[in-house]
């Protein structure tokens, strides 16, 4: 019996760098766990590749967060197929180094688009659900840009990060009594595909620990918001930097 021994997860995003770390630690402790990812074939692979390790079910999906009307056919459809959806980890996302000066609307509608916006929609199908039920964990991906602001990644990112950690702050309060608890979890320079694409540099005078985070660090906080270990804890935003921002 692992942590999540009885857990239906669902990770948006979960065929990306930590996603995956994401993926393999919750499996390892016992979850069974839905992966969506604009990637689908990535997602597939993950899935077949994580079950057969560790002997729980694993499903990969093709899924565009930013198709809201999408939404209620994949939560309808998994929770016919496999059950309640106990824990959501909105884990897609992307990041970009376009200046303010640069910045077009479009690219900014993009940002939000996708790091907001249907993360916002996405959850609300299954907020509600798991508050009916009186069981829940939602885990939300911020970012230390979203608190205290990019200089190398363009304001929009910044914006959108800080956006979901109000999100989750708001829909914490929404929650009251009900048993479900919301979180955020945001890194600092974690080794990944996405900090190799922006370029990102550590520097001593900035983080403490001097040295970029892995996203199996990342992976465990996602599993202590996750499992039963959390159930005091909500409306909080956790910092997985090395030191970079503390409060």
């Amino acid at each position: 019996m692992g942590l999540m021994t009885g857990e239906r997860v669902l990770i948006t995003g979960g065929a990306g760098s930590i996603g995956t770390a994401i993926v393999r630690r919750l499996a390892a402790e016992g979850a069974d766990i839905f992966i969506l990812d604009f990637d689908g074939t990535a997602a597939e692979k993950l899935a077949e590749e994580t079950a057969a390790t560790y002997g729980v079910t694993v499903r990969g999906f093709s899924f565009d967060v930013t198709d809201l009307a999408s939404h209620v056919p994949m939560v309808e459809r998994l929770e016919k197929e496999f059950g309640p959806l106990t824990v959501l980890i909105n884990a897609a996302g992307i990041t970009s180094t376009t200046t303010y000066a640069d910045l077009t609307p479009e690219e900014y509608d993009q940002m939000m688009l996708i790091n907001l916006k249907g993360p916002v929609f996405f959850t609300r199908e299954i907020f509600f659900r798991m508050k009916q039920r009186g069981k829940g964990h939602i885990i939300n991906f911020g970012s230390i840009a979203g608190e205290r602001g990019a200089k190398y990644s363009g304001p929009h990112y910044s914006m959108s990060k800080a956006g979901i950690i109000c999100f989750t702050k708001a829909l914490a309060k929404l929650a009251e009594d009900s048993g479900v608890t919301v979180n955020t979890v945001s890194p600092g320079l974690i080794k990944s595909r996405m900090s190799d694409q922006i370029g990102s540099k550590v520097y001593d005078y900035d983080v403490p620990m001097n040295r970029m985070g892995t996203p199996d660090e990342v992976a465990g906080t996602v599993l202590y918001l996750a499992s039963g270990l959390s159930d005091y804890i909500t409306g909080q935003n956790i910092s997985v930097n090395g030191g970079q921002s503390m409060r």
